[in-house]
């Protein structure tokens, strides 16, 4: 526990904590939502709620299990869990090993982006000193 909030251990116990924390009518709202918008839908409230309260950022013991799945970023964490949740819902296979690699490259290539966006804040060239012989540093 964290805070008084049970950090579930791996990915079923936190679909049996979702189970227990969300009621059946938002259950029902979550399901019919279309699996491409589900994480953009929900990751305000209940994205956010699992990253504080289930202490990704802390490194509790589910960020650790999430880690080892493949999924390294808090954000990634709570859409891959919200994710998971859905298809659950909605009696389909979670697959985590097709489905951590999606967040992986997902963030792979917001990085690149943000790299080839970069800018060079001051660039130098600094002449050596031919002077100097080898020997003699």
């Amino acid at each position: 526990k964290l805070n008084n909030v049970y950090i579930p251990k791996n990915l079923d116990d936190a679909m049996l904590q979702l189970d227990k924390i969300i009621s059946p009518e938002s259950q029902a709202k979550v399901k019919v939502i279309p699996e491409d918008s589900v994480c953009m839908a929900l990751h305000g409230r209940l994205g956010q709620w699992m990253i504080l309260n289930w202490g990704f950022y802390g490194g509790s013991r589910l960020s650790h299990y999430l880690r080892s799945a493949g999924v390294t970023f808090p954000d990634d964490m709570a859409d891959f869990l919200i994710l998971a949740y859905h298809r659950k819902l909605n009696g389909k296979p979670i697959e985590v090993k097709a489905l951590a690699p999606i967040f992986r490259e997902k963030r792979k290539k917001e990085f690149e982006a943000e790299k080839k966006q970069g800018k060079v804040i001051q660039e130098e060239t600094r002449k050596r000193d031919t002077t100097k012989q080898k020997g003699n540093r």
